[in-house]
Formats: C-alpha cells, sequence, structure tokens
C-alpha cells in the first residue's frame, strides 16, 4: 500500500485565509490520487473553535474525498471513541485544535460526520489484498503531558503489519528550547515510520534505525 502523509493545513488562518484553503485542498487531491491511505498529523484546523464558514470548507474538501472509491478499508479500531467510516483517512487533532478532555474538537467533528477516523490516543488497522498496515497515534497535547501519555498507554504494534507512529509535539533534537520537549529515543519501539506533525518544515531522520519523517505545513 501506499501512504500519504500531509500535515498542518490550518484552514481559517486569519492571514493566510485563502492559501490554507487552496492548498490544502489540492495536497489532498493530489494525495488521493496517489496513495491508498492519507495519513494527517494534525491541525487540520487553525483553532479550536471554527466558524461555521471554516467548518463547511472542511465538509467541502473531505466530502469529495469520500467519494473516491478506496480499495484500502479500516477493518478495525481500538480507542476510546467510535468510527463512523472505513475510509482510510486517518488524522489526528493538533495543539491549534486540542481542548479539555471529554470535549468534541473539530477533527472529531469531522470523524462524526464519517469523512475520516480519528485516531488521536487509538490505533486502526487498514488492510488492502494481503498488506496490512496499523496507525497507532497520539494527538497533540501539552508538552508537559506527553511523556506520561505514552508511559500510560505504551503502545504494541501490530504482528505482520507495517507500523506507523504518529504525534503532533516539539523535539527537543530540533527545538532544544524546553526540558519537556521529547526526545528521539523516548518514542515507543517497534514501529516502521515515525511521523510528526507541528512543525512547518519539512525533516527526515531516523529513530530506534527506522524512518522518522516531517512532513511540513501546506500553508506556505
Amino acid at each position: 500500500m501506499k501512504i500519504a502523509i500531509i500535515s498542518d493545513f490550518h484552514i481559517g488562518h486569519e492571514r493566510f485565509y485563502d492559501d490554507a484553503y487552496r492548498q490544502a485542498e489540492e495536497a489532498l487531491e493530489k494525495a488521493a490520487s496517489l496513495a491508498d491511505i492519507l495519513v494527517i498529523p494534525g491541525d487540520i484546523f487553525d483553532m479550536r473553535n471554527p466558524k461555521p464558514e471554516v467548518l463547511a470548507q472542511a465538509i467541502n474538501l473531505f466530502r469529495n474525498l469520500s467519494r473516491k472509491k478506496w480499495e484500502a478499508k479500516v477493518v478495525s479500531y481500538s480507542g476510546g471513541r467510535r468510527i463512523f467510516t472505513d475510509i482510510p483517512i486517518i488524522a489526528i487533532p493538533g495543539t491549534h485544535e486540542r481542548k479539555a478532555k471529554d470535549v468534541e474538537d473539530p477533527v472529531q467533528l469531522l470523524s462524526l460526520a464519517g469523512l475520516l477516523v480519528n485516531v488521536s490516543d487509538a490505533s486502526v488497522e487498514i488492510v488492502k489484498g494481503g498488506e496490512r498496515v496499523g496507525v497507532f497515534a497520539l494527538g497533540g497535547l501539552a508538552e508537559e503531558k506527553v511523556r506520561d501519555a505514552l508511559a500510560e498507554w505504551n503502545p504494541t504494534p501490530i504482528e505482520g503489519a507495517f507500523n506507523l507512529f504518529m504525534f503532533h509535539q516539539s523535539i527537543f533534537e530540533l527545538l532544544p528550547f524546553s526540558k519537556d520537549y521529547l526526545h528521539f529515543n523516548e518514542l515507543p519501539k517497534g514501529f516502521d515510520l515515525y511521523v510528526d506533525g507541528h512543525i512547518h518544515t519539512r525533516y527526515e531522520a531516523r529513530v530506534h534505525n527506522k524512518p522518522f519523517l516531517i512532513p511540513g505545513s501546506t500553508v506556505l
């Protein structure tokens, strides 16, 4: 299976309002034309409480994607929510969308509408033919809470699948400004690919001898 990773659309951005929408639309359409799975590591929206017209923009973007004939399907979900689609568009809320626990964020609204799967603090298995992909993800958190959240969860990759771990946080090796920022070696072991949003510049590295990717933002 081919996996497309695109991040940090910031739909509704006050300064780059039109650009944010148009470039998100272009990225999503191109990704859907090339890949079997779309992975979005946070900040679809620029704010926790987007205006109705901004929500409408996002609904239009993802409704168009839902019309594609997706051969890959989400076959299982492990987490504290329900999902309402098997379409392999997998997303998490970022720090711009983060809300208090048990309060619905705008990414979860898209998930409730069946337009994507919110995999924050959860995992999914995606299947196409004989291929299997596991996506495990931690939604954007206050930096000082990430270590405890990872320790409490302790995610275990799916045996026999290609396993991806997705999150939306600062990394100390890239931004050495706070002791609260995660280090590469603190990420959970055993995954085939590590994907981070949040940082708006593309970056590649190795973590636990596996690829680590920050795709950057589509806004600029």
